[in-house]
């Protein structure tokens, strides 16, 4: 692994021709885990930024605790940021 730095940025993700399942808690509340999927590609707990593909088979799956999970699946997403970044740490394996 490479050295670098870790930041955090809000985002609105917006899923075309969506569809939920599963048990949604009551907001706000914590992530506990979570995936992306992007045709043949998954994203374990994070989200590739900058975003390459809008159209493509999407799911979203979403861990909250207590223990609720939620799936959004759909055909194509797309990726609206919010703000600026903010610097978390430093990263040095």
């Amino acid at each position: 692994m490479d050295s670098g730095s870790g930041w955090t940025q809000d985002l609105r993700l917006v899923i075309g021709a969506g569809s939920l399942t599963g048990q949604l808690p009551e907001f706000p509340c914590d992530v506990q885990d979570g995936e992306l999927v992007l045709g043949t590609e998954t994203h374990p707990n994070g989200i590739p930024i900058p975003f390459g593909a809008d159209v493509c088979p999407v799911i979203l799956r979403l861990v909250f605790y207590p223990g609720f999970e939620m799936k959004v699946g759909g055909e194509s997403l797309r990726l609206e940021l919010i703000g600026e970044p903010v610097y978390v740490e430093e990263f040095h394996p």
